[in-house]
């Protein structure tokens, strides 16, 4: 039988957080009607303590924690890799006002990987779509990466060697950490109007589940 798909209401939370110490309350009471108003100045530190939090500082520990061991004793790189690939959706998600990533995952990784200043000179379409295939979609579904793919630690962000794909996590996690960098930054900045719709919007979907 059919597990039925809850509504709205039965999944609501109204102690729901989205950020340390955040109640989903305290956003909805922002007011982000006016693009230079105080609020939104809160509205980005709250986004900015969810993503670092959930994110970024568990793979700094992580990586830092391998960092005092040799190159090939190092033992993380599935784990930071499965964190920093659900971290791509998921900026790229709030880029774009995505509210469901189901069935447009593969097109995510791509736009990200081929258009981001830290990662397009590194990724062309092909190589994006073999990242998400070998990598995402090996880790976070079979635990392990597919095809001819390596995790290293050293060396460039990507290497081919003959039909072996090599992707330095590390590297990875520094230059994903800058495109969050930068997307906090477009935000605070307001010029850009429609980064700040989409941002409002996949906001404001999180925060519908709260009652």
């Amino acid at each position: 039988m059919k597990s039925r798909r809850k509504n709205s209401k039965e999944r609501s939370n109204p102690h729901l957080k989205i950020a340390p110490n955040v109640d989903a309350s305290e956003w909805k009471k922002l007011d982000l009607t006016s693009e230079q108003g105080a609020d939104w100045t809160r509205a980005i530190e709250i986004f900015r303590e969810r993503i670092e939090t959930r994110y970024l500082q568990p793979v700094d520990l992580l990586v830092g924690l391998d960092e005092n061991r040799l190159a090939p004793e190092r033992r993380f790189g599935f784990t930071v890799l499965a964190i920093d690939c659900l971290l791509v959706e998921t900026l790229q998600a709030f880029t774009e006002g995505r509210t469901n990533t189901e069935r447009v995952s593969r097109s995510i990784f791509v736009t990200f990987l081929t258009t981001r200043r830290l990662f397009r000179h590194f990724f062309d379409a092909a190589l994006a779509e073999r990242f998400y295939k070998e990598i995402r979609c090996g880790i976070l579904h079979q635990a392990e990466t597919t095809g001819n793919t390596r995790i290293w630690s050293v060396g460039p962000l990507v290497q081919i060697d003959g039909q072996k794909l090599i992707l330095n996590r590390s590297e990875f996690h520094k230059r994903l950490r800058g495109e969050f960098d930068t997307y906090v930054s477009d935000l605070a900045g307001g010029a850009d109007k429609k980064l700040r719709t989409n941002f409002r919007a996949k906001m404001d979907y999180i925060c519908s589940f709260a009652g």
